[in-house]
């Protein structure tokens, strides 16, 4: 992504040294569309925190959620793939309502059909699913043996 976003760059700096009306707004808006392509990745980079949080509270993803999503909600869970992507499928007990703004109105017509499911998107994560499922599957049988 950052390559992407100094490509843009570029383009859009290459595109202000054309001398007309069309090639100055074309490097003006490449030049912003690059500086918060840039910004975005910049920031992945040196976040500190973890994406994906899954601890004796609950679980937790930084990029869509405001809050943990606590394990006595959780009815179920199950890995998917679907077009070559993994998500982790959450069956919740109630609605879980508590995302992000861009990600609720992004997703509003998927939240409105089934309110009751999150999926969470590991695509971009380094996971080992094999691990990941043991881990879930583990903290599972510790809520309803404890």
């Amino acid at each position: 992504m950052i390559l992407l976003s100094i490509a843009i760059l570029f383009i859009g700096y290459s595109c202000l040294q054309i001398e007309t009306t069309f090639g100055f707004i074309v490097g003006i808006l490449n030049l912003a569309l690059g500086a918060i392509t840039f910004s975005a990745a910049a920031r992945f980079i040196i976040l500190k925190s973890p994406i994906l949080s899954i601890n004796a509270e609950g679980i937790y993803d930084s990029r869509v959620m405001t809050s943990v999503i606590p394990w006595a909600d959780i009815k179920d869970f199950e890995l998917l793939k679907i077009k070559r992507t993994h998500f982790l499928k959450l069956d919740v007990s109630k609605s879980y309502s508590d995302f992000k703004w861009l990600y609720r109105k992004l997703s509003q017509k998927n939240l409105n059909k089934n309110p009751q499911v999150v999926l969470i998107n590991l695509k971009n994560l380094n996971v080992d699913f094999e691990n990941l499922k043991s881990a879930l599957e583990t903290q599972k049988s510790e809520l309803v043996d404890g």
